[in-house]
């Protein structure tokens, strides 16, 4: 226990409450250069015990200096003998792989929403030609949020697409793998698969070719293996072509990076009037993650039938986004995967250009 006390004239010491102390305490007497720590015993006539010393300033400083010291080197010789025991394994690897004793094993990391999923899921079968690919999915365990913490972000690849080769890695093989076998990320593009010769975890944010990336989009996400959600577009008998405007906000909203950026007003409104001039008849449909804001946003400058799509999964929104004629993408990569899954939608993408401007792409460049 501390007690802040004061030294009376007689010599001994009182607390700031006027009770004397006579057992052992911790005294701190405080003045104006320094703080001297005293330890007092109590005086037994049958049992003595040595007096301890306090620690001054001087001395604590040198005791922290080298607990500092003791945690740096530590911290060097776990790194040294995790990186020695990490070159062994791999090279232990790499001779029962050549010896024919195993298969070449890859680990993909994967996090996000559905999009980043299926991308993720498409860097992991760009190797299964070669090795055996796992998925490590832990982060949705431990984390499952977008950058502000506010949106939820659950493993819904499976739900969309059920019949995916799937498998995945425990906790404590992630830890092992990510330990012992974590690729480095040099230039940020995945090693072409003939290279892989032992056990990989890709744990960053790698890049793929553009035709090796549409090759396998073809072939693992076709339609015939997409299921049909219980959702459907809202319809009021009007024929007429089927707009899908996706406005991507929550962490994106007020972020940029080198792939993304803010998306004005302008570029939505921009984007309706030109499908309007092609169409006779349009239905637009509204998918963000905030419709609040896109109906005090953007609703008032809609002279068309419109709809906001709330409440569903982001599988839905993503299916329903697929079944539309046109779709007008944000920041994002979720409306683009929407017109990549029907084949055939025309696609409208913001250009950072010009302020609104847009540029009008096929489904798959």
């Amino acid at each position: 226990v501390r007690y802040q006390v004061v030294r009376l004239e007689n010599g001994t010491y009182r607390s700031k409450t006027g009770r004397k102390h006579r057992c052992r305490k911790h005294y701190y007497v405080r003045s104006d250069y320094r703080r001297e720590c005293y330890y007092w015993y109590r005086q037994r006539s049958n049992q003595g015990r040595p007096r301890r010393r306090s620690m001054g300033w001087e001395s604590r400083k040198v005791f922290e200096k080298s607990q500092r010291i003791d945690r740096l080197f530590t911290t060097t010789m776990k790194r040294f003998i995790i990186k020695l025991f990490s070159v062994v394994l791999q090279f232990m690897n790499r001779i029962a792989v050549w010896l024919g004793l195993s298969r070449p094993k890859v680990i993909i990391y994967m996090d996000g929403g559905i999009c980043s999923q299926m991308s993720m899921y498409l860097k992991g079968q760009y190797y299964k030609e070669v090795a055996d690919v796992l998925y490590d999915t832990t982060w949705f365990e431990l984390n499952g949020k977008d950058l502000d913490g506010r949106f939820d972000r659950k493993l819904e690849l499976t739900k969309l697409f059920p019949t995916l080769d799937f498998k995945t890695v425990r906790r404590k093989e992630k830890r092992f793998y990510k330990m012992f076998y974590s690729y480095p990320q040099s230039d940020g593009y995945l090693p072409e698969p003939d290279t892989i010769n032992r056990i990989t975890y890709f744990g960053g944010y790698f890049e793929m070719k553009q035709e090796d990336k549409n090759r396998l989009f073809s072939s693992c996400f076709s339609s015939d293996r997409m299921r049909e959600p219980d959702v459907q577009l809202p319809d009021d008998g009007v024929e007429g072509a089927k707009i899908a405007v996706h406005v991507r906000r929550g962490d994106l909203a007020n972020r940029e990076n080198q792939w993304y950026k803010k998306v004005p007003v302008s570029y939505f409104l921009n984007a309706i009037d030109y499908v309007k001039g092609r169409f006779e008849n349009i239905q637009l449909f509204f998918f963000s993650d905030e419709p609040e804001w896109v109906e005090e946003n953007l609703c008032p400058y809609i002279t068309t039938s419109y709809y906001i799509i709330r409440g569903n999964n982001a599988y839905e929104d993503l299916y329903l986004i697929s079944l539309c004629d046109v779709v007008v993408a944000s920041q994002g990569s979720f409306g683009v995967w929407g017109a990549r899954l029907n084949g055939h939608s025309t696609l409208i993408k913001p250009s950072y250009e010009s302020e609104g401007g847009f540029i009008q792409v096929a489904p798959l460049l």
